[in-house]
């Protein structure tokens, strides 16, 4: 019994300590607070980061980014499916066909939801199962069509949340 109220005493002045350290620490609690409402959080992907709308702006500019922060998706077909803040997909042609077993590979790490710097050369709009490229006739009709899905070479994939563990 002697023990435990030794480990009581111990507790309870380490703690006394600890309150005493905060108290005289030069930020009161309230100008911690402050300091966070300042910053806001933005998470993964950020409102500074690029969007479909604007990806397609800058398409007709011919300025295509070496890289968009986007989030991943699913497979659909040969293609891998991001998308924006938005939520607007984005296509990345991971594979020539089924039989491609080094693109299956070169993916697996993906996990749906996850948010990842994505790199790769710019193949063309997709639209109505058809891939416009840039040399097509109908391409820039399709660039005025708001449906119509930028798509890409896909190069490689970044997570830009590396220290979370994923079960």
């Amino acid at each position: 019994m002697k023990q435990f109220y030794r480990f009581l005493v111990a507790g309870l002045f380490f703690l006394g300590l600890n309150i005493a350290v905060n108290l005289t620490s030069a930020e009161s609690p309230a100008s911690l607070i402050a300091q966070e409402k300042e910053k806001p959080y933005e998470g993964d992907i950020r409102e500074a980061d690029l969007r479909r709308r604007e990806l397609i702006e800058k398409i007709k500019k011919n300025e295509i980014p070496a890289s968009i922060r986007l989030r991943y998706s699913r497979r659909e077909g040969d293609f891998l499916e991001f998308y924006d803040l938005e939520g607007k997909p984005i296509y990345y042609k991971y594979r020539e066909d089924r039989f491609d077993s080094d693109g299956d590979a070169r993916i697996q790490f993906l996990i749906s939801g996850g948010a990842y710097e994505v790199t790769g050369k710019f193949l063309g709009l997709y639209r109505l199962s058809k891939l416009y490229s840039p040399e097509s006739p109908e391409f820039s009709s399709q660039l005025e069509d708001l449906n119509s899905i930028p798509v890409f070479l896909f190069k490689g994939a970044r997570a830009l949340r590396t220290d979370q563990i994923l079960l």
